[in-house]
């Protein structure tokens, strides 16, 4: 199933962003499941992590951080939120990434960690900078 397709499937349910991005999450885990291990692709750098496109990165398996935002923020963007990328550190490493999004509706932006089962942005995330693309 592409992205949009997906996206399309979300909107019909109107569930709140967190479930939404719960199921986000759950999708994009269980189609790189999908993917055998010798064919999925992992980024080598935070660049390619930051910066393969959402589609590709979901349809190779990707799971690293900035996969897994770029993915979750596609799928937003179609349902219809606005996202934003938040580039920072956690306690397992000095590079990561998570998102911000403003909820449908109100001005209010809230920030989620797509690796994170929870979602739950930690006291050790520590934001760096925040980018609109």
């Amino acid at each position: 199933m592409s992205l949009n397709a997906f996206a399309e499937e979300m909107r019909k349910h109107n569930i709140g962003t967190r479930d939404l991005l719960l199921h986000v999450r759950q999708f994009i885990i269980d189609h790189a499941g999908t993917i055998p291990h010798n064919v999925r692709r992992e980024p080598k750098s935070i660049i390619e992590s930051r910066f393969t496109t959402a589609q590709e990165a979901f349809d190779s398996g990707m799971l690293s951080c900035g996969a897994m935002a770029n993915i979750a923020a596609e799928v937003l963007r179609n349902v219809g939120y606005e996202v934003r990328f938040v580039h920072g550190e956690c306690k397992e490493s000095v590079d990561h990434a998570w998102i911000s999004v403003r909820a449908l509706g109100d001005d209010n932006w809230v920030e989620f960690d797509v690796t994170r089962p929870a979602l739950d942005i930690p006291s050790t995330h520590i934001r760096k900078t925040e980018v609109t693309s």
